[in-house]
């Protein structure tokens, strides 16, 4: 009798329906977080010849490839980041998941989660959690004390406080 390569919990999870099915198959998620752009403030050619290569790397091996998935971690946006991958005819869907704005909207390429218009729609379940985590509120109060105190004062009058 042969034995099942992908291992019990594997087999578990790839038997439960869920939104993101493309994520449960994989064994390896391979996170591109690069971020590299010219002195214009755009992404730079070297940064698309980098995540070419990984993804070329990865993909020598069928076996590899077949269990391995990739996410892009960047800090454009995703409209920027969809046209930077375009930039280097790098399929959108080649991605199991896309992290931009700094981490701060999550992405699901393969899940065929688009507008009418055909963008992207952003987790919904993430985008609660950072609400939820990040503490936003806590935040703009930090930056407004910061950017409202003079150097070396102790206190400032803000509205917020």
């Amino acid at each position: 009798m042969k034995k099942s390569d992908s291992g019990g919990l594997n087999d578990f999870a790839d038997s439960v329906p869920g939104k993101y099915p493309l994520l449960r198959r994989r064994r390896r998620l391979i996170v591109i977080a690069v971020d590299l752009y010219d002195d214009n403030g755009n992404p730079s050619k070297d940064m698309i010849q980098i995540v070419q290569r990984i993804i070329k790397a990865v993909q020598i091996d069928p076996q590899t490839a077949r269990v391995s998935g990739f996410a892009l971690s960047t800090a454009m946006p995703m409209l920027q980041t969809i046209e930077f991958l375009k930039s280097g005819n790098i399929q959108v869907n080649d991605f199991d998941a896309l992290i931009c704005s700094s981490g701060s909207e999550l992405y699901y390429p393969g899940t065929g989660t688009y507008t009418e218009d055909g963008k992207l729609v952003p987790d919904p379940d993430y985008a609660a959690h950072i609400d939820y985590r990040w503490g936003c509120e806590g935040l703009k109060k930090t930056i407004w004390h910061l950017m409202n105190t003079a150097e070396g004062e102790e206190k400032s009058s803000s509205p917020i406080e």
